[in-house]
């Protein structure tokens, strides 16, 4: 039995940069559906912290698709 040069198999830049861009992603939509708690209601920033928070999720599953 021979150990492959180069030590254990990694996965590639591009599955590391798409797990990274993922992990913030679902950050920001964290922190987005929180922030929206603090802003009072009938706020502009409300429905457009809402909407963001709601396009950040699409894009996520179009990610993991």
């Amino acid at each position: 039995m021979t150990i492959p040069r180069g030590g254990p198999a990694r996965f590639g830049w591009a599955t590391i940069a798409f797990h990274w861009l993922a992990v913030l992603l679902v950050a920001t939509m964290y922190v987005t559906v929180e922030w929206r708690e603090f802003v009072p209601k009938g706020e502009p920033l409300r429905d457009q912290l809402i909407a963001l928070h709601k396009s950040l999720g699409m894009i996520i599953l179009a990610l993991v698709a």
